[in-house]
């Protein structure tokens, strides 16, 4: 007697984003982008601005998702220049700054996190360390308040991984931790081509290398903490590595595209 083995059906996500999800991530999107930036310097903010702005912008139709990713940023970051006393075209010029680039991050991780699920955590950050670089290197105005890593001065254990990895390290590890968690709420909100259990998969692997370097940065960034190895030109290494790999990353995501879009019936 032939035993037939049920295969179970891959729960897909819905295809659009819940008002009930929608809500909160707007709100949580704009209140961390000007307690970020704020004259209050609330680090936990920082740690947390561009999580909702994922979500949003890897979940909602891409037209919805360019006003999201630059209206939320804008409005945001504007108001939290102006709290802090700054001249009003500075206002608005470093806050239309800022939220281009910040578009650009996000679209960035859309393309790759939807192409390339087993890499895609790691869009954003990379995106991020090249954006930071590029808004210091070329004095773009308000680039001071983009860096992740601008609120963790005061704090401790922080400095012994810039030491390592310098500024455009550790916002590569505040990215890359809110990629990943990002996307455990994207995998079951926002429809793309690949299986539940590909996506998931992926997002494992990034967590885990996530904590992985968390632990070996750290424990080395201890051992040097006397003496600081952090110069210019690792900063500009550092860059020069993010910008690779997004550039990879993005030429593959773009070619997978084009890909299933040709073999499309």
């Amino acid at each position: 007697m032939r035993v037939q083995h049920l295969v179970q059906p891959t729960v897909m996500p819905p295809a659009r984003l819940p008002r009930l999800n929608l809500a909160p991530m707007i709100v949580f999107g704009l209140v961390f982008q000007v307690l970020a930036a704020g004259p209050w310097s609330f680090a936990g903010a920082a740690w947390l601005c561009l999580l909702p702005l994922l979500v949003l912008v890897r979940c909602l139709p891409l037209g919805q998702a360019v006003v999201a990713g630059f209206g939320l940023p804008f409005f945001g970051r504007m108001l939290a220049l102006a709290l802090a006393g700054g001249p009003p075209v500075d206002v608005v010029s470093g806050a239309a700054v800022i939220a281009g680039l910040t578009l650009l991050v996000l679209l960035c991780h859309r393309l790759v996190m939807r192409e390339l699920p087993l890499v895609g955590s790691l869009a954003a950050p990379c995106a991020v360390v090249v954006v930071e670089w590029a808004a210091t290197r070329f004095g773009l105005p308000g680039a001071g308040l983009l860096p992740l890593s601008a609120t963790q001065a005061s704090d401790v254990p922080w400095w012994r991984w810039v030491d390592v990895l310098t500024p455009l390290g550790i916002s590569f590890g505040v990215a890359w931790a809110q990629s990943v968690m990002a996307g455990f709420g994207e995998a079951w909100l926002a429809p793309d081509p690949h299986p539940q259990d590909v996506r998931e998969r992926g997002l494992r692997l990034g967590a885990n290398l996530c904590f992985l370097l968390v632990v070996v940065v750290g424990h080395v960034g201890g051992l040097l903490r006397d003496e600081p190895s952090s110069t210019p030109t690792h900063h500009d290494v550092v860059a020069g590595l993010a910008a690779a790999a997004i550039t990879a990353m993005i030429v593959a995501a773009t070619a997978a595209l084009l890909r299933r879009r040709r073999n499309r019936p």
